[in-house]
Formats: structure tokens, C-alpha cells, sequence
């Protein structure tokens, strides 16, 4: 099996990082073929007299593991129950359990390569760990992160990033998406234990016989035939959301961890073979299953935890031959607290990412016709509904959610009937006016409740009265259509003066603005030149965080301040700046 470009890159990357530090974390996203790296890396190592364990925590990764091995031509031998025990190989594709029983009767390693590495703090994969303090360690994950949201540093000394989820999908090696958001579930009083939701409160708000139903009415009009698989809270929700699925004529099966091994084979390939269309689970399908041909992801089992999410999406992203867009169906809102599958996170060793995200939740936009998420737009991409001044965007859907986990923050005024108020921030957004301003349109006798919220009606009627508001521009403003084009005003402004199709009022008439900058020479699609980025999106690339350290040692940068990512590659190469490690 041949590799892509960015997997052998990172062969290089993984090679000199292992030849300065004892252990190395790996993050790719699922899907982007870091079983593939591991198994050449170990093919590499054991061509040059090492002996290598890769281990991992379920049949289904040994069994793929086993097959990668094959592929690439890698003799090696398999530790697990029912496999032959061949300890002179050189490679050894383990399941922790099966290792931490055998290790003894093997030749030590000298290169541990741990997939599913988040879990590394698990206390048999600690305790193994400890056997072998001398041996090299490599992590492969795609959250390189504990699911309480704590980072691997105690653990890993250096972190290598590959391509995000985004970069693969435009290179095809990842499947587009198309994300709706049918119902959101109310966790007002749900408690939070170990940094997750409480299972048992959250197994009772989300297995009501409502949201059972509308998860089979939306798979109808989203997915309809679709193969798809279906995240659960609890086994009996789980179930529970099978047999209904096949009342309704979808045929559905329930996999749980104590189905056998052979009932839950039977499932996956009836799966793949088209004979079911749906298989509803409890956290057995979150890692280590690789199914391309999944075109659907129903989530109906709320999380906190990033990394959890994360691995939950990945399963549908697979690209495979044929495959459109992977429908997700999120009924737990969870695009919500952790943004879209494709948004950019800067993971690290130390923090934990979610105070990283790079999405921002009020840049998106529920359609209240079709229930699709997208990016902020003037019109839903799904169904092409056009959004009026007034309707409430994702930002107001979800505020009162978000004020349900803090109770002492700004909750719906008392005595007030739903909807009639609104936070400043929103009736801002509502009428066009900089929420600066609201506050002292309120002190000018503007209707507002008790607790600061604004009484919606009474207020519209009073700024009309009282002229206190411009009237909204007909089309974009200069920031508006730079941001949707994905350029600078600078360049917008150019674009104005060469004859960019405006409003009356001199906002950007957005339709024919759009077909008018395809045939402008001079437009400009990223705010970036090709091959530049900037020195914080340079250190991400290449795994670091001590930014402005290799700005003092003299990473090669452009005048204007850019990294030209070929030569700051080619420097760092040249160099080998160490990383500084944490101090105790």
C-alpha cells in the first residue's frame, strides 16, 4: 500500500522526532491513516534489527492493525486471544489485555507504538507502560487528549500535528458533510461528574418517546436508505431506538459490549452489505471501527468531552469510492459545544483544547425550516430559505442553553411570556443597532424588564418613535462580503472601485457581487499568498508551541512577517531547534 504525500512527511517527522525524545505523540484526524504510518514506522524499525509492539485496546484495531502489517508487506505476529503465539517475530500487533498477561514470554521492545493513545492514562495501560522505562513510546490519536479533557504532557514529550479534518476533506481523502440539527435536548438540572454529563439524568432526558421518534421522521427526510449508525446514552436507549427504527420498516440491530463477537461481525457486515440500514450503540463503535461506506451519524448521547465527539463524527467521515456527503444527525446539540466537524483545533500537551477552538459558535446558523447548521449566510444552503431581519439565529436559539448551565447568570426575566424578551446582545442584532448603544437607549426610557432584558415589541415600537435606529443596509457591508468571500476589505474596497455591483444605500448587492468577483482579475481568495501562513499557524503545523523562541533563534520569515512554509520546513530541518521541555 503506497502512502500520500502527507503520511510520508510525517514518517520523517515521526523518525526525528523518536531520535531526540523517548516518546512522541501523533495526532491525525480519523480517517486520515495513521494505522498506515504506524505500521510502516514499525516496518522501518524492525528492517534495522528493533523489535516493535503495537498495541491497542480492541480486536477490531488489532485485526485492522494486522492487515495494514500485511499490506505493506511487514512480517509480524499477532498477541490475542485465539491467535497463534509466535514471539520470535520482530513486530508484534498486541491487545493489551492479551500483552499484559504474555509480555513476559516476549523479547523486550524498543519501540512501544500505543494507538488510541488518549487512553494512556487508563491503569493497565500505565501500568504496562512502567514495565518498560527505557523503550521509546509513539501515541497515535486523532483527540490528543484524556476524555476528562486533560492534555497527554505527563506522558508525551513531543506532539506532531498532521493535516486537519478540513485539509483532508478538500484533498478528498475525507468525506464532506451535511449537518442538521432537528431537536435539542433540555439538560436544565443535569448534573456534571468527572467533566461529563451525569449517565443516569441523561439517559432519562434523552430517551423520551419524542425524541425517539423525530430521530427516525429526520433519518427519513435527511438520510432516507442511508447506512447509518446511531450513538446512544444507555443500552436500553439504545434498544429502544432499534426497535423503533424497525416499526417503521428500517431494518435496525442493537450492538452492545456484551454482544458476541460473532453477533456483532454479523451486524457490521449486514451493515455494509445494505441488509440493515441502522446500528444503534453505546460507545462500542466511538474508536477502532472502520466502515467508509457509513453515510449517516445520528447522535442522540450528549458530551461534554471534545475528544469523545470527535471520535463519535470520525466514524462517518471515512471517504470511500461513490460516497457523497456524510449526513449528520445531531439530536444532542453537541455542534453546539464543540462546533463544526471540520473547525480547526489547536491542540496541545498541556491545556486542554476546547479553550482553543478556533470556531466560533455565533457564526452559525440554524435553518428553523430544515434544521441544517452552516456558516453564517444570508440564505440556508439546504433547503435555500432566506433569512428575514427578525428571524432568531443559532446565536438566540441557544442562548437560553447555554444560561441553563449557569444559573446565576442572565435568565429569562420572571412574569414574562416566552420569547416577548430578549438579551441586549440579540435585540441588538434584531434591529441593527451596536449593542453599545443599547444601554443608553435603555436609559432613555427604552422598555426593558427588570433584569435588563429587552421587552421586544414595546422597544421595536419605541426606537421607530423615536428614530434611535439607522435602517439596515439592503445588502453587505464591506466586512460582511470580505468575510464571505474569505479576503480583506482592502481587497473588497479595490473591487469597489473597479465596478463591484452595489446597493442603493452602498452596501454590496450580494449576487451579483458574487458573480462578479469570479471574473475579476484581481480578486484575491484567501487572505494569504499560497505557501505563506502565519508564524502561529506555522507552529501548529509543525507540532510546537514555543513560537516566539524560533522567531529569536531565526526562522526565516517574510518582511511583512509571513512564514513561507517550504522554507521555514526546510529551516527547522536544517536546525533541529529543540523543544523546552515542561518544568516540573
Amino acid at each position: 500500500m503506497q502512502l500520500r504525500p502527507y503520511q510520508i512527511d510525517l514518517v520523517r517527522r515521526v523518525g526525528a522526532a523518536l531520535s531526540e525524545h523517548r516518546s512522541v505523540l501523533l495526532q491525525l484526524p480519523t480517517g486520515g491513516g495513521k494505522t498506515h504510518i504506524a505500521a510502516h514506522v514499525a516496518g522501518v524499525s524492525a528492517a534495522v534489527g528493533e523489535r516493535v509492539w503495537m498495541i491497542a485496546h480492541r480486536r477490531e484495531i488489532v485485526g485492522q492493525t494486522s492487515r495494514s502489517m500485511t499490506s505493506l508487506g511487514v512480517p509480524h505476529g499477532v498477541v490475542g486471544a485465539g491467535r497463534p503465539f509466535e514471539p520470535d517475530r520482530p513486530v508484534q500487533v498486541c491487545a493489551i489485555g492479551s500483552l499484559t498477561r504474555r509480555a513476559d514470554a516476549l523479547p523486550s521492545p524498543d519501540l512501544m507504538i500505543w494507538d488510541e493513545a488518549h487512553h494512556v492514562a487508563a491503569k493497565s495501560w500505565a501500568a504496562l507502560r512502567a514495565r518498560f522505562p527505557d523503550v521509546r513510546h509513539l501515541g497515535l490519536t486523532a483527540t490528543p487528549e484524556r476524555l476528562d479533557g486533560k492534555g497527554l504532557g505527563d506522558f508525551f514529550a513531543e506532539l506532531i500535528c498532521g493535516p486537519t479534518t478540513a485539509e483532508l476533506m478538500a484533498a478528498g481523502h475525507l468525506s464532506p458533510y451535511r449537518l442538521f440539527a432537528p431537536t435539542i435536548p433540555d439538560l436544565r438540572g443535569v448534573d456534571v461528574r468527572a467533566g461529563d454529563w451525569a449517565r443516569e439524568q441523561l439517559a432519562e432526558r434523552m430517551s423520551g418517546a419524542t425524541l425517539v421518534g423525530d430521530a427516525v421522521e429526520h433519518y427519513r427526510r435527511h438520510a432516507d436508505d442511508a447506512r447509518a449508525i446511531a450513538f446512544c446514552v444507555t443500552v436500553e436507549a439504545s434498544k429502544a431506538l432499534a426497535a423503533r427504527f424497525n416499526a417503521a420498516g428500517i431494518p435496525a440491530a442493537h450492538v452492545g459490549g456484551d454482544t458476541p463477537a460473532e453477533e456483532r461481525d454479523a451486524s457490521i457486515a449486514a451493515l455494509e452489505a445494505g441488509r440493515l440500514r441502522v446500528l444503534t450503540n453505546v460507545e462500542v463503535f466511538t474508536e477502532g471501527f472502520d466502515l467508509p461506506v457509513i453515510d449517516a451519524v445520528i447522535f442522540l448521547r450528549p458530551t461534554r468531552s471534545l475528544a469523545l465527539h470527535r471520535q463519535m463524527v470520525g466514524r462517518g467521515l471515512r471517504a470511500a469510492p461513490g460516497k457523497g456527503a456524510t449526513i449528520i444527525l445531531d439530536h444532542a446539540g453537541l455542534f453546539y459545544e464543540h462546533g463544526l466537524p471540520d473547525d480547526a483545533v489547536e491542540w496541545s500537551l498541556d491545556q486542554p483544547a476546547r479553550r482553543r477552538m478556533a470556531f466560533n459558535v455565533e457564526r452559525l446558523r440554524r435553518c428553523p425550516e430544515c434544521s441544517a447548521v452552516h456558516p453564517m449566510a444570508w440564505a440556508c444552503p439546504e433547503c435555500g430559505r432566506a433569512y428575514a431581519v427578525a428571524d432568531r439565529t443559532i446565536q438566540e436559539v441557544f442562548a437560553d442553553l447555554q444560561e441553563v448551565r449557569r444559573p446565576n447568570g442572565n435568565i429569562p426575566p420572571f412574569g414574562y411570556p416566552d420569547g416577548a424578551c430578549e438579551p441586549q446582545m440579540i435585540f441588538a442584532r434584531r434591529v441593527g443597532i451596536p449593542y453599545r448603544r443599547i444601554y443608553h437607549l435603555v436609559k432613555a426610557g427604552m422598555p426593558s424588564a427588570p433584569n435588563g432584558w429587552i421587552i421586544v415589541e414595546p422597544a421595536i415600537a419605541w426606537i421607530e418613535s423615536n428614530g434611535a435606529a439607522k435602517p439596515r443596509f439592503a445588502g453587505d457591508t464591506m466586512r460582511q462580503f470580505a468575510d464571505r468571500m474569505s479576503t480583506t476589505r482592502k481587497q473588497v474596497h479595490l473591487a469597489k472601485k473597479a465596478g463591484l455591483p452595489l446597493e442603493d444605500d452602498g452596501s454590496v448587492k450580494v449576487q451579483d457581487a458574487m458573480l462578479w468577483w469570479k471574473t475579476w482579475p484581481r480578486r484575491c481568495v484567501t487572505r494569504f499568498p499560497a505557501g505563506f501562513e502565519t508564524l502561529a499557524a506555522f507552529v501548529r503545523r509543525v507540532g510546537r508551541t514555543d513560537a516566539s523562541r524560533l522567531a529569536k533563534l531565526g526562522l526565516t520569515r517574510e518582511p511583512n512577517g509571513l512564514i513561507h512554509i517550504e522554507k521555514g520546513l526546510a529551516w527547522l530541518s536544517e536546525h533541529r531547534p529543540k523543544a523546552r521541555r515542561k518544568r516540573r
